[in-house]
């Protein structure tokens, strides 16, 4: 194919990634079945503003212009913020609805909750291609600054996460997951220990009971599952699987902001197998590449993404992230779909990508 028809994909490609989407979507229990376990109907949502209007808009609740915005939909988003957002509501049954204003797009929660997914100053300086989703030698070139880990939620999902067996290099600023959205977090499970703790469960793991937020702690226990057979056919796995706590309210070591162990979405296993970055004098840690994959697998396939993955490695933590992972799922379907049919453009980038996000 002509380079430059891979670069600016011409408009019946475009109109085909848009179908792959739909389909996709339509396929979502099969790519990603703990998601949607008690949130259908948010994955049937997202699934039909797939297509060329984006997620539901709502019409706003306040007099900041808002309901003049509104009116004009998503049209103007690119492929892969149609993706995140898809992601973001079919991972969690929580959010009803997407508004856009004047100044940004908006998830709106049960509870009256609002969070900011992008403003539109962001949303104009770092546009995703034009044409179609980035594709994957872009997305991993992308990079976040490490000196600003508190971000949008868009920018949470802007490093690609690329699931087990593949264990990408992990250069300075690419960590996906680590950056987070704490006022998307607050949202969901509470902006003080008090308040977290309402939502938490306990589950066993591996004869160990772990408090964790209700919609982890059902992941866990699926996870628990998956691991039963293969640690039977290979006990010695058992070791690699102790668990060191779920819910801690404290902050991430060495650092200010709030650990995600204290909203219960994290579980740390085998420390003392499985190090943490500052305290191994190792800048890269050959376990990044040679811990088990079938433990790996076992949790992104309930909705955790693994520490491993990040450059500021963080071996024995699994993070439940299901939004990533299920971009990550469709992503690859994608990929898959573009190999497929021959078509070079479903996953090209254009000129506008940006390889690099300054929250």
């Amino acid at each position: 194919m002509d380079k430059s028809q891979g670069r600016h994909p011409p408009r019946w490609c475009r109109m085909l990634l848009l179908l792959a989407l739909t389909v996709l979507c339509c396929q979502w229990a099969l790519c990603f079945p703990a998601a949607t376990a008690g949130s259908n109907g948010a994955a049937a949502a997202a699934a039909a503003g797939a297509g060329t209007a984006g997620p539901t808009v709502t019409a706003p609740k306040d007099a900041t212009g808002r309901e003049s915005a509104a009116g004009a939909g998503l049209e103007g988003l690119s492929a892969e913020d149609r993706l995140n957002l898809l992601c973001l509501r079919a991972a969690y049954p929580q959010i009803r609805a997407v508004e856009r204003g004047p100044d940004g797009i908006w998830l709106c929660l049960d509870g009256e909750r609002r969070v900011l997914y992008a403003t539109a100053a962001e949303l104009a300086a770092r546009p995703y291609a034009a044409a179609a989703l980035p594709d994957r030698a872009a997305g991993l070139a992308r990079r976040l600054d490490p000196a600003h880990l508190d971000v949008s939620l868009r920018a949470s999902m802007h490093l690609p996460y690329l699931p087990d067996p593949e264990r990408p290099a992990t250069p300075a600023g690419y960590a996906p997951g680590r950056w987070r959205s704490y006022a998307f977090l607050q949202a969901l499970y509470g902006a003080d220990a008090a308040t977290v703790r309402k939502g938490l469960e306990r589950v066993s793991f591996q004869g160990r009971t772990v408090r964790m937020h209700a919609a982890a702690a059902r992941a866990l226990a699926a996870v628990e599952a998956r691991l039963r057979d293969v640690t039977r056919r290979r006990p010695a796995l058992k070791a690699w699987l102790v668990s060191a706590g779920g819910f801690v309210w404290r902050p991430v070591a060495g650092e200010r902001r709030l650990s995600p162990h204290s909203f219960g979405i994290a579980i740390d296993l085998s420390p003392q197998r499985a190090p943490y970055w500052r305290w191994s004098r190792q800048e890269r840690h050959p376990l990044q590449q040679t811990y088990d994959s079938e433990i790996v697998r076992a949790f992104e396939d309930e909705g955790f993404i693994w520490g491993g993955k990040w450059h500021e490695y963080d071996l024995m933590h699994f993070e439940y992230r299901p939004e990533i992972i299920a971009k990550a799922r469709l992503l690859q379907r994608l990929e898959a779909a573009e190999a497929a049919t021959g078509q070079e453009g479903l996953l090209g980038g254009g000129d506008a990508v940006h390889d690099r996000e300054k929250p």
